[in-house]
């Protein structure tokens, strides 16, 4: 697999799937094809294909970020590129945007992505990886309908796993930064929501879904025999902890003024 590990790289290795698809087709039917969606799904369509239409803005970030680097030059292709962008029309034929991409426009890009991966790659995650993660995802999506869990920790699981479900699928052209959102919008849930955390921890299928969590996390961290060792990190997740309690109980003789009430701490709760 080509080192997508960078939006260069990416929108090249689309483009270059572009050139393979059937010219005479619409560029939507197209379009759903390469970013595999499903027929007459058109909100997933056009969310995809915006993703794939920002790439060139990010690859100009991230090459006018770079030192002693001549950003024009890197950047000739740009203009005709957002030119082509501008006038794509989802009913006309796929020849009348992709042929707009000429050998100039590749070889550009393909500069580009050679220096954004040997000066700022980003994790790039192997397809058994990204595949035994899919699998696992739809395993525990399947399950989740036949688990006896509070509604409210089904809904958060179902959330994550769907998140992390179109992180896997999109990866292609959209990297790892949505891997790595799912991963930290469900570790900060636990933490204003600890109680989320507490609940999973009680049954069977809560703990395989943090396992889930413990391959992502290794994953986003060690690309490297990720899936291997993933199930460690369970065991690096705080345990459940009673929350501390605040709790000021009022004094009989509360009408006295500027009394000021006091506090012990007995078992993690604080008293008067």
């Amino acid at each position: 697999m080509e080192k997508l590990n960078n939006p260069a790289a990416r929108f090249h290795s689309l483009l270059k799937i572009g050139q393979s698809q059937k010219k005479d087709e619409q560029c939507a039917k197209v379009w759903g094809n390469i970013l595999n969606v499903p027929s007459g799904d058109s909100p997933l369509l056009l969310r995809r294909i915006g993703h794939v239409m920002e790439l060139p803005s990010l690859i100009a970030t991230e090459i006018r970020e770079l030192p002693n680097v001549n950003h024009d030059i890197y950047l000739k292709w740009l203009p005709r590129v957002n030119a082509s962008i501008g006038m794509m029309n989802f009913q006309n034929p796929w020849k009348t945007f992709i042929d707009r991409f000429d050998a100039e426009i590749l070889y550009g890009i393909e500069i580009c992505a050679d220096t954004l991966h040997r000066s700022c790659p980003e994790k790039n995650i192997s397809e058994s990886t990204l595949k035994e993660l899919s699998d696992k995802v739809i395993k525990l999506q399947e399950d989740l309908s036949n688990e006896d869990i509070p509604t409210s920790v089904a809904h958060f699981i179902m959330e994550r796993l769907e998140e992390i479900r179109l992180a896997l699928e999109e990866y292609s052209y959209r990297g790892s930064a949505p891997l790595e959102r799912a991963l930290e919008n469900t570790v900060g849930k636990i933490v204003i929501s600890p109680n989320i955390y507490q609940e999973c921890q009680s049954s069977s299928y809560g703990k395989k879904f943090w396992e889930l969590m413990g391959y992502l996390a290794i994953t986003m961290t060690i690309t490297t025999g990720a899936i291997q060792i993933g199930k460690d990190i369970v065991s690096l997740l705080p345990p459940p902890e009673k929350s501390s309690v605040v709790e000021q109980v009022p004094k009989p003789d509360s009408q006295e003024k500027n009394v000021t009430p006091s506090y012990k701490k007995v078992d993690g709760v604080i008293e008067t």
